[in-house]
């Protein structure tokens, strides 16, 4: 059985998985959106890239710790 710091660090890392994911398609959205000239879309999109991008990073920086 892993031990609790080793089941924080493999939670961190598979949040990380999904803001990853999050982010490539937030990407891909954002150049749908100018492909079709939906600049309002694309502008909105890139606020929400942003704050993943931001939340990427607090994630990231998290130190683990066993209490």
């Amino acid at each position: 059985m892993e031990n609790e710091k080793e089941m924080k660090e493999r939670m961190k890392q598979d949040r990380l998985y999904q803001i990853r994911q999050k982010i490539f398609s937030l990407e891909m959205d954002i150049i749908a959106f100018n492909g079709i000239g939906d600049n309002i879309k694309a502008e909105e999109t890139e606020g929400y890239l942003e704050l993943a991008k931001k939340a990427y990073e607090a994630i990231e920086a998290i130190k683990l710790q066993v209490i």
